[in-house]
């Protein structure tokens, strides 16, 4: 995928794989955090940003008895 990225967007692979280095050598979570906010504030942000959607009640099954 980072090849891929850097073929259509070299500055965006980069802050992508700063990105995941970040949270993976130093283990910070802030780069990669705000990366994704940016990525994401044109379609309503992040979905932990009080998004809520209940699944039909079709697509729910049945909780088991405990007795």
């Amino acid at each position: 995928m980072s090849r891929r990225l850097n073929e259509i967007d070299p500055i965006l692979e980069k802050r992508y794989f700063d990105s995941f280095e970040q949270i993976f050598v130093d283990k910070d979570s802030g780069q990669i955090i705000k990366f994704c906010e940016e990525l994401t504030k044109d379609f309503g942000g992040l979905i932990f940003e009080g998004y809520s959607s209940d699944a039909p009640k079709d697509w729910k099954l049945p909780l088991k008895s405990t007795d």
